[in-house]
C-alpha cells in the first residue's frame, strides 16, 4: 500500500515536455515477471527502457501484478520522487490558501473548465511545490516526507480555482489542469495500453482487491474523524497562525517533530524554526506530527489568544468548502471555542448520550463503585418521571436543554469533567469558568454554544441600575451624589456605544448591496461600520454644505448621533426619489433570474431598502423618525450633562426619570424591529407531513420570530436557517415573513487572508457554462468529500 501511494504522485503530477526520467528513480524499480513480459513487449514496440520501465509501475497491474513488491524499497522510492519534487522536474499544484485561486484570477479572467499546458505551466510554476498527503508520504516544497499520522490526501489535477459569473453562486468551481503529453512517458502512454488490451480487455481485478485493503486499514467508524483537518489547516490559518502552530508542536510533542527537520537543517529554538518557513513549507511540516498533537496545539492556541478569533467567527475549509470525511461525514472546524469535529448528520443528542453513559455507566457488572454512580444518578433524576434510572435518563436528556445537562451532570465533580476532558478532548481548563467550559463542550459535541451580545448586555444592566437609583433618590431624602454621578457616566457611555452601533448598523443594512457583496449577508463590523459612516456624513455634508453637517465617525457624542436616526431616514427618502438610479443592471442578475417560478430574485436595486416592500419601507421610515424625535425630545444630551456635575434636584431626578423612559422605549423599539444587533438563535422545527416546515428563533428576553419553508427565495445565499443570526423583522422583501438576516464577522487574520474573494469571471463563450454551485439556504453543495 505505501508503494501504491507513492505511485499516486507520479500518476497526478505535471511534466513538461522535456522530461527526463532520473536514473534514482528509474533505478528504484523492481519488476516482476508478468511486469518484465509487459516491459520486454513495450520494447519491441521502441518504446524507450526507462519509459517502459517507469509505465510498468504507473501501470501496476492487470492480469497480475507487474512490480516485484518484496524487491522494492518504499524509502528509496519515496526519496527519488522527492528529489523530483524539489527539483521541480515533476510538479504539483498548491491548493491551500488563497495563492492559486489568486494567481488564476490574475491571469484567466473567463471562466476555465481546463486549462492546456501552456497555461497550467504558468499558473503553477511560481508556485510552491503541493501539499498532498497519501499514506504517510507527504510531498511539500521539502520533497517527499514521512508523517507519524496516515492520512488520504490524494494529490490532483482537478483543482478549485474560480467563482463563475453567476453573483448567486458561492461555489469555487474547478478546473483540470493539463500535463504535458509530448513528453516521452505520456507519449508512449497510448502504445502500453494497445499491449494490455490485446492480452486482456477484461478489467483488472487488482482494483477491487487494493480498494478492499483500503477499507481494511481504516475500518474504525469515527464520529470525531479527523480526515479533513489538512484542507482546514491549508485554509483556516493564516502563515503567521501556522508558525504559531509549528512552534507549539515542537514545543510540546517530545522532540519527535524536531528529529524529523533536522535532517532538513533545522536546528535551534521553534520560533526561529518556524518563522523561516512559507506557507506551504509550514503546511508539510505539521502535517508531520499526528492530528491528536495538532488539534490539542491549535486549542491551547485558541484558547491562550496566539490565534486570535472573534466570537461568531467559524473557520472552515474555504477552497475545499463542504468538504467531509468519514462515515458521519464529518467537517473539521475552529472558533473561539476551539476545534471540534462536526458531523453532517446532527450527532449533538447522540454524542451527549454517550458522554452521559460514560459519566455513569448503567451495567450492573461493572462494580461497586460505578454502582454508586448510577445510584448518584438516579438521585439528582429523581424529580423526573419515569419507572427506570434509564428511562428517566431518556426523558432528562429529551426535554432539558444540553446547557442544563453539562452543569448539572459534568460539573457536578472533578472526576466527571476530567471523563468529559478525555471523551471530547478538551484542552487544559486552568483559569476557565463554568460557562466558558460549558461553551467549549457544547462546541465538541456539536452544539451551537449561546453567544452574549455585549452591547445590549452591559447597556441594559447599566439603565436598571440608574433607573432604581433615580426612582430611590427621588423619594429618599439622603443620595450618595458620587454614586449617582458614576451610574450615571457609565449608562451614558454605554447608551453611546449601543446607538452608535445600532445606527451604523442600520445603515449598512439597509443601504448596501448585499448579494453583489464579497460575503452576501455578513455584517463586517469594523469595514461595514466605517462604510456606513462614511455614507452617512457624505449625505449630510452634500445636503447642509456648513458647520451644521454631522461627521458621523468613530468618536460620536450622544447630539449628533440622536440626529442621526434622522439622518439616516432622510437618505432612505432620497434613495426612493432617486430609485432609477439604483436599477441593478441586467448582468449583476444572477444567472437563475426569470428562468424558473420556484425561485425569485427580489433583490432589483443596489439598495436593498428599494427592494423591501412598501408598507416596510414606510415603517422603517417611521420608525428612524421616532427614534431621533424621542431622544432629541427628551435632550438626552443635556440629561447626560447634568449628571456629570449631579445635585440633588427633584427638577433633575424628574428629567432623568423622563429620559430613562424614552430611552427604554426607543430601544426597545429599535431592538423589535432588528435594527438593534441582538442575536436569534434556531430554536425548534416543525415539519408536517407534507413537507411543510415552522423554523423558530428565539432572541433576547424569550423573543420569538417563526420563518416559514419551502421558499421561493432560498437561492439568495442568505445564512443558513440551522445558524445564529440577526433577523431585521422590520425589513421585509417579500409576503409573508421574508425578511433580511444577516450574521457577523469581525476582523480577523482569517479574512485579510481571503479579501477579494470571490473575484467573478467573465462568462466564456461555450455551450455550457460550469456547474451551478448555488448555496440554498447556506447550506453545502456538491463539494468534495476528503
Amino acid at each position: 500500500m505505501d508503494i501504491l501511494d507513492l505511485r499516486s504522485y507520479l500518476r497526478n503530477c505535471v511534466i513538461r515536455g522535456n522530461y527526463r526520467i532520473s536514473d534514482e528513480l528509474n533505478s528504484c524499480i523492481f519488476l516482476s515477471p508478468a511486469g518484465d513480459q509487459f516491459f520486454r513487449e513495450m520494447l519491441r514496440k521502441k518504446v524507450p527502457t526507462k519509459e517502459a520501465r517507469l509505465t510498468c509501475f504507473l501501470e501496476f497491474y492487470h492480469l497480475d501484478l507487474f512490480v516485484d513488491i518484496d524487491a522494492m524499497n518504499p524509502d528509496a522510492l519515496a526519496s527519488a520522487i522527492g528529489a523530483e519534487l524539489k527539483s521541480r522536474a515533476i510538479m504539483l499544484p498548491f491548493v491551500h490558501g488563497p495563492e492559486l485561486y489568486g494567481r488564476a484570477a490574475d491571469l484567466f479572467p473567463e471562466e476555465k473548465d481546463v486549462l492546456g499546458t501552456a497555461d497550467t505551466l504558468r499558473l503553477i510554476a511560481d508556485l510552491p511545490v503541493g501539499v498532498f498527503q497519501m499514506g504517510i508520504r507527504v510531498s511539500g516544497p521539502f520533497g517527499l516526507l514521512q508523517s507519524s499520522e496516515s492520512r488520504g490526501m490524494r494529490p490532483t489535477l482537478n483543482v478549485p480555482m474560480q467563482h463563475c459569473h453567476d453573483v448567486s453562486c458561492r461555489r469555487i468551481h474547478r478546473t483540470v489542469l493539463s500535463t504535458d503529453s509530448s513528453a516521452a512517458i505520456n507519449n508512449h502512454r497510448a502504445t502500453a495500453s494497445k499491449i494490455l488490451e490485446a492480452e486482456s480487455d477484461d478489467p483488472s481485478a487488482y482494483a477491487a482487491f487494493f480498494a478492499e485493503i483500503s477499507d481494511g486499514l481504516a475500518d474504525e467508524i469515527d464520529d470525531f474523524d479527523p480526515g479533513a483537518l489538512p484542507l482546514l489547516l491549508g485554509d483556516g490559518f493564516s502563515v503567521n497562525e501556522l508558525r504559531r502552530i509549528l512552534s507549539r508542536i515542537l514545543d510540546r510533542d517530545g522532540g519527535m517533530l524536531r528529529a524529523s527537520l533536522v535532517p532538513l537543517g533545522f536546528r535551534g529554538k521553534a520560533v526561529q524554526i518556524a518563522n523561516q518557513m512559507t506557507r506551504a513549507e509550514l503546511l508539510q511540516c505539521i502535517l508531520l506530527s499526528s492530528d491528536h498533537m495538532i488539534a490539542v496545539s491549535i486549542d491551547e492556541l485558541v484558547f491562550d489568544g496566539s490565534i486570535a478569533i472573534p466570537v461568531g467567527e467559524v473557520r472552515r475549509p474555504v477552497m475545499f468548502a463542504g468538504a467531509h470525511s468519514g462515515r458521519f461525514a464529518v467537517v473539521p472546524e475552529v472558533s473561539c471555542h476551539g476545534l471540534r469535529f462536526r458531523s453532517e448528520s446532527n450527532l449533538g443528542p447522540l454524542r451527549l448520550r454517550r458522554l452521559v453513559d460514560a459519566l455513569y455507566p448503567s451495567s450492573g457488572d461493572l462494580g461497586t463503585e460505578r454502582l454508586n454512580e448510577t445510584e448518584e444518578l438516579g438521585w439528582q433524576l429523581r424529580s423526573v418521571p419515569g419507572m427506570t434510572v434509564a428511562s428517566r435518563l431518556d426523558e432528562y436528556l429529551r426535554t432539558v436543554s444540553p446547557v442544563l445537562v453539562l452543569k448539572q451532570l459534568v460539573l457536578a465533580s472533578k472526576k466527571n469533567l476530567e471523563t468529559a476532558k478525555q471523551q471530547l478532548n478538551l484542552a487544559d481548563l486552568g483559569g476557565v469558568d463554568d460557562d466558558q467550559i460549558v461553551d467549549r463542550m457544547l462546541w465538541k459535541l456539536g452544539f451551537e454554544p449561546g453567544r452574549s451580545e455585549v452591547l445590549h448586555e452591559v447597556f441594559w444592566t447599566r439603565h436598571e441600575r440608574l433607573t432604581q437609583a433615580a426612582r430611590s433618590a427621588s423619594v429618599s431624602t439622603i443620595v450618595d451624589q458620587e454614586l449617582m454621578r458614576g451610574l450615571s457616566a457609565n449608562y451614558f457611555v454605554a447608551l453611546e456605544e449601543l446607538l452608535a452601533d445600532s445606527l451604523f448598523f442600520s445603515a449598512w443594512v439597509l443601504t448596501a448591496d448585499h448579494t453583489a457583496a464579497e460575503h452576501p449577508f455578513r455584517y463586517h463590523v469594523i469595514s461595514d461600520r466605517r462604510q456606513a459612516q462614511e455614507l452617512l456624513s457624505k449625505f449630510d455634508v452634500g445636503r447642509r454644505q456648513g458647520d451644521s453637517a454631522i461627521n458621523f465617525g468613530d468618536k460620536m457624542t450622544l447630539y449628533p448621533l440622536c440626529q442621526g436616526f434622522a439622518v439616516l431616514a432622510d437618505y432612505l427618502e432620497l434613495l426612493r426619489r432617486d430609485e432609477a438610479a439604483h436599477v441593478r443592471p441586467q448582468a449583476r442578475f444572477p444567472q437563475y433570474s426569470g428562468k424558473t417560478n420556484l425561485q425569485r430574485f427580489p433583490f432589483r436595486h443596489s439598495a436593498s431598502f428599494l427592494d423591501l416592500v412598501g408598507s416596510s419601507q414606510l415603517e422603517i421610515l417611521g420608525l428612524l423618525r421616532e427614534i431621533s424625535k424621542g431622544l432629541m425630545g427628551a435632550k438626552v444630551y443635556d440629561v447626560r450633562n447634568e449628571q456629570l456635575h449631579y445635585r440633588r434636584s427633584s427638577v433633575e431626578l424628574d428629567r432623568l426619570i423622563a429620559c430613562l423612559e424614552v430611552v427604554e422605549h426607543c430601544m426597545i423599539r429599535l431592538e423589535g424591529a432588528g435594527l438593534a444587533r441582538t442575536l436569534f438563535f434556531p430554536d425548534r422545527r416543525e415539519v408536517d407531513r407534507w413537507g411543510r416546515a415552522t423554523i423558530y428563533f428565539s432572541g433576547r428576553e424569550g423573543r420569538e420570530v417563526a420563518l416559514g419553508r419551502p421558499s421561493s427565495y432560498a437561492w439568495l445565499n442568505l445564512p443558513s436557517l440551522g445558524k445564529p443570526q440577526y433577523l431585521v423583522s422590520i425589513a421585509q422583501f417579500a409576503e409573508p415573513n421574508e425578511i433580511l438576516r444577516v450574521s457577523v464577522v469581525d476582523e480577523s487574520e482569517f479574512l485579510k487572508d481571503w479579501a477579494g474573494v470571490p473575484k467573478r469571471r467573465i462568462k466564456a463563450l461555450r455551450g455550457e457554462g460550469p456547474e451551478d454551485g448555488r448555496n440554498p439556504e447556506g447550506t453545502g453543495s456538491g463539494a468534495v468529500r476528503a
